[in-house]
Formats: C-alpha cells, sequence, structure tokens
C-alpha cells in the first residue's frame, strides 16, 4: 500500500502543506497579474506558451491581410479565441489553425513546428510564399494538411515523414519542384494524397501502393515520367485516380482497371498506349469519369462500358481508337459528355452513325464531339432526338454528305454546331446569315459576341469587316473594341445620345482600371477570346483552327476564370 494509505488520509503533511501553500500565492498572484494587465486575455498559461509565440511569429509573417483577419489576433482576446485557431478544451493547446481562403500573403515561419498538438493545418486558397518549413515534421499529431492554392516552391520537406498520423495531404496547384520523396513511404495512414498542378519531376514511386487506405490520388499536371507502377493495382480502396498532364507511357497496368471502387479515372494527355480493357464496365463498375484523351490508345471502344451505368463523362478524344460506336453507349442515362473526336472510328459504311439514334435515351448529354474520325453517309434525322441539352456538337473532318436535316434546330441549347468540311452558308460573308454554323460562323460569332459589333453593320464597308477591325486592335487596343455594355452589365439609357456618351466613359474606366474576371485580366482575357475567334475565320479553311482546339481552349479559358471564381470563396 501507499504511503498515503488510508490511516493517513485525513492528516495533511506539512510539506505537502506549505507546497499547496506556495502554489495558491502564486496562481493568486498570476491571477492579480492577469486581472490588472491590459493584455490579460492572450497571457498564457505554462505549456501553451509556446503555442501562443508560435501563432504571433506566424502573424508577423503576414505581409498583407485585405480581408483583416489577423486583426482578431490581438491582446483583447485569448488566442484560442482568434480567427481560424482552435484550441483543445482541456489543455488549451491549439490543436486547429484553419485559415483556408482568407486572401493571406505571407510565409510560414518555422516557428509552426512548436504547435506540437496541432492536428490539421489548413492554409488553402492563399498567396503563401517561400518553402515548405522542414519543421512541419515536428507536428506529429498532424492529421490533415492543406497547402493548395498558394505559391510555397521547392521541395517537398522529407521532415514530412515523422507526421505518421496524416491522412489527408493536399499541395495542389503551388511551385513545388523536385521528386516525391521517398521518406514519405512512411505516411501510410494516408486517405488523400494531392500534389497536381506543381512542377514535380521523376517517377510515380512504386511505393505508393503500400498505403492501404488511400482513396484520393492526385498527381495530375506535373512532369512526372516513366510508367504506372504495377504496385498502384494493390489500392483496393482507390476512388479517386488523377494523373493526367504528366509525360507517362507505356501501358495501364491490368491490374489497376481492377480497382473496383474507382469512380473517376484520368490519364489525359501522356503518352500512353495500349487496348482499354473489353470488360472494362464490369470490372470498373462504379465508373463516373473515364478520361484518357490525347495519347495513344488504340482498339475499339469496349462495349462493356454500360454496365459502368453511372458514367458522365467519357473522354478519349485524340487517339487512335478503331471500329464502331457502341450503339448500347446510349443506355448510360447520366452521360454528359461522351467525346472521341479525332480517332479512327467508323467502317467507312452508310451505318456508322447509327450509333446517334440511341443516344436519343441519354437525355443530360451536353456535349457530343464525333469530329475528324471515319464516318461516312448522311447525317441522319434522329441527330434532332439528342438531348435537349446538348450545347456542343462536333461531326467536322469525317466523310458525311447530304443535306443537314433541319430538325436539327430542335436543339435549342445548342451553342457550337461544328461541321466544318461540309457545305454550309459561313455566316458574316457575303451579308448572308445562317442559324447553323461551321467554325468559321463559331469564329465570327465569337467577335461578334464579345465586340458588339454584327457582320452587317454599316461600319463594316470597302474592305473592313469584323475579323480585320479585331485584329487591328490586338493586343494593345483590345479594350477599345471590347463591347463594353456586356462587360459591365449595365442597362443601356434610353437616349441614345446619352447611351453614346456611357459607352465611351465606360470605355475610359476600362482601360483605366484594367478590369478583370476575378483575377483574370479583362485585356488578356479579351485578347485570348478574340485570338480564338480570328483563328476559327481565316479566310482559307485549311487554315483555320480546327473546331475541337478552339472549344477546348475556350474551355482552358472558362477554367481560369471559375478556378480564381471558385476557389475565392469556396473548396476544401
Amino acid at each position: 500500500m501507499s504511503k498515503y494509505s488510508s490511516s493517513r488520509m485525513g492528516r495533511i503533511n506539512p510539506v505537502l502543506s506549505v507546497s499547496i501553500t506556495w502554489l495558491f500565492l502564486l496562481n493568486w498572484f498570476l491571477f492579480l497579474s492577469v486581472g490588472t494587465s491590459s493584455d490579460s486575455a492572450t497571457v498564457p498559461t505554462f505549456g501553451n506558451e509556446s503555442d501562443y509565440l508560435a501563432l504571433l511569429d506566424f502573424k508577423n509573417k503576414i505581409t498583407n491581410d485585405p480581408l483583416g483577419i489577423m486583426s482578431s489576433w490581438n491582446t483583447s482576446l485569448n488566442f484560442c479565441n482568434w480567427t481560424g485557431v482552435i484550441c483543445n478544451l482541456t489543455n488549451q493547446r491549439v490543436i486547429g489553425l484553419i485559415l483556408n481562403h482568407k486572401s493571406l500573403v505571407g510565409s510560414l515561419p518555422p516557428s509552426i513546428g512548436n504547435l506540437t498538438f496541432l492536428t490539421e493545418l489548413n492554409l488553402r486558397n492563399n498567396s503563401f510564399q517561400g518553402e515548405i518549413p522542414e519543421e512541419v515534421g515536428r507536428l506529429q499529431s498532424l492529421n490533415h494538411l492543406n497547402l493548395s492554392y498558394n505559391g510555397f516552391v521547392g521541395r517537398i520537406p522529407t521532415n514530412l515523414s515523422r507526421c505518421t498520423q496524416l491522412t489527408i495531404f493536399t499541395a495542389d496547384y503551388n511551385e513545388l519542384v523536385g521528386e516525391i520523396p521517398d521518406q514519405l513511404k512512411s505516411l501510410s495512414k494516408l486517405f488523400v494524397l494531392s500534389l497536381g498542378a506543381n512542377n514535380l519531376t521523376g517517377s510515380i514511386p512504386g511505393w505508393l501502393g503500400n498505403f492501404s487506405s488511400l482513396y484520393g490520388l492526385s498527381l495530375a499536371l506535373n512532369g512526372l515520367q516513366g510508367s504506372i507502377p504495377n504496385d498502384l493495382g494493390r489500392l483496393s480502396s482507390l476512388g479517386f485516380f488523377q494523373l493526367y498532364g504528366n509525360q507517362l507511357s507505356g501501358r495501364i497496368p491490368s491490374s489497376i482497371y481492377n480497382i473496383s471502387s474507382i469512380y473517376y479515372f484520368s490519364v489525359t494527355q501522356n503518352q500512353l498506349h495500349g487496348q482499354l480493357p473489353p470488360d472494362i464496365g464490369i470490372s470498373l463498375p462504379n465508373l463516373q469519369v473515364f478520361a484518357g484523351g490525347v495519347n495513344d490508345f488504340t482498339g475499339p471502344i469496349p462495349v462493356s462500358l454500360p454496365n459502368a451505368s453511372g458514367l458522365v463523362v467519357i473522354d478519349f478524344a485524340e487517339n487512335r481508337l478503331t471500329g464502331p460506336v457502341p450503339i448500347n453507349l446510349g443506355s448510360l442515362q447520366s452521360l454528359i459528355r461522351l467525346n472521341f473526336d479525332e480517332n479512327r472510328l467508323g467502317n467507312m459504311s452508310p451505318g456508322d452513325l447509327d450509333f446517334v439514334a440511341y443516344l436519343a435515351n441519354c437525355t443530360s448529354l451536353m456535349v457530343l464531339g464525333m469530329a475528324q474520325n471515319r464516318f461516312v453517309g448522311d447525317i441522319p434525322g434522329s441527330i434532332a432526338n439528342l438531348s435537349s441539352q446538348l450545347s456542343i456538337l462536333t461531326l467536322g473532318s469525317n466523310r458525311l454528305r447530304g443535306s443537314i436535316p433541319t430538325e436539327i434546330q430542335n436543339l435549342v441549347q445548342l451553342s457550337l454546331l461544328g461541321l466544318e468540311g461540309n457545305l454550309l452558308t459561313e455566316y458574316g460573308m457575303g451579308g448572308q446569315v445562317s442559324i447553323l454554323g461551321d467554325v468559321y460562323s463559331f469564329g465570327i460569332l465569337l467577335l461578334e459576341m464579345f465586340t458588339g459589333k454584327r457582320p452587317t453593320d454599316q461600319m463594316f464597308q470597302e474592305g473592313l469587316s469584323i475579323s480585320k477591325y479585331a485584329a487591328s486592335a490586338l493586343p494593345e487596343h483590345v479594350m477599345e473594341i471590347g463591347d463594353p455594355y456586356m462587360l459591365l452589365k449595365e442597362e443601356a439609357a434610353a437616349d441614345q445620345g446619352e447611351y453614346e456618351d456611357k459607352i465611351r466613359e465606360k470605355n475610359a474606366i476600362i482601360v483605366e482600371n484594367q478590369l478583370s474576371y476575378s483575377g483574370v485580366p479583362m485585356e488578356e482575357f479579351l485578347v485570348s477570346v478574340m485570338k480564338i475567334g480570328l483563328a476559327c475565320s481565316r479566310p482559307f479553311p485549311r487554315e483555320r483552327m480546327k473546331i475541337n482546339h478552339a472549344v477546348n481552349q475556350l474551355i482552358d479559358i472558362r477554367d481560369a476564370y471559375n478556378c480564381a471564381k471558385t476557389y475565392n470563396g469556396t473548396g476544401l
């Protein structure tokens, strides 16, 4: 039995009594000191002082705070009540630093490693710069590390390997370089690893296959080379598989096609080859996104694909796929995007487009890309039965003949009809207007939309066309020809004279302030769009931009706008 047995429970040890007395007096002194101090709310007690000092150092490294987030980090509040700081209620230690989407500019100090109780560090979508300090490796309780959408440079710190409790590590959209450190193989509890849109090089490490809990893997938009490791086929819990935009080569390991939990599969824009497994729809039944465009895949489109009944996107443009388009793709009722532009599909027989009739069942279809293949025959009238949501339809550069079915006008959402190579009236040429357009028509339409001019306007005389008008303004004077009424989204005055005055005034404001779309300069935005319009409307058909390339570039421009807009307000 202890020296503090039941026989002594009623007596007070004199030494202990003195200790208690001194401890009481010390606490009373601290209480009086805190009570009379102007910064009483922030004075840390004992163990959490290092947290307090680390937070102050973090604040000192912030060089710009447009939203005033750091204004709450002052002496009038206990640091556990500072914006973005989360403390453990028991010991008042900092366990969370959540400052995502705060527009903060600065660097991450090494003292961040002193927040030793930290379980979550989320700095997503700010403007942090500099290197990720090695001291992050001292955060051995860290569970969630999100550094995405910043400006971090340098290599991934090897000391991060000591954060063995880490389940989420995202650092995509930074400027990180070098290889993925081998030391990270110790992070065996990872659930999400997202390092996309950096400048990483080297190969994909095979030890990633040991991460049995890994659900999300994104290494897209880097400079990774070599083959996809067979070891990744052991990721039995994988759902999100994103490797697009690298320099990967070879074949996709067959074991990866057997990970039945995968729902998002994107290997677009690499140097991969081989055939798609004939049973892929059976082995990957949960597929929703299946994308492998801009590679060198060959062989037929697997007829088993519709077994993955939840497919939303199928995109294998710019490959060398052959054979017919399976008619059973029409059973994919959730399908939104079906893109096989620039392949070798079709048997060069009149029935090549029979699949179109079956796609009428895809009532959510918005994009259908079949340009630059080997289809022959007439454009079927069943094309008019496609989804009322269809906005992009490309069938150009095939061997189609005949007339365009007039019923196609029933596709009321259709904004892009790519039929270049067919006998269509070219919109904007010779004063004739057509509701149907080839790539030339699309280019003219872009110029019309963003200049506010029509090809038939009186100003276009004596050899001046809308194309020449736009070309003469690029790039220095683009802001002078952009339609300010559209850009500023204001209603015109009823009086024409007043309206013209407002137009001139708005033009001046635009030029002076360089209006921007959520971080994308307006001048850059307009130049990019109008260059596409000009490339599509060149006088000689063989010089015109391919319709699918035009669409892809416009999507990139749109995504640059949406990315800046979205990640300033939402996201992880």
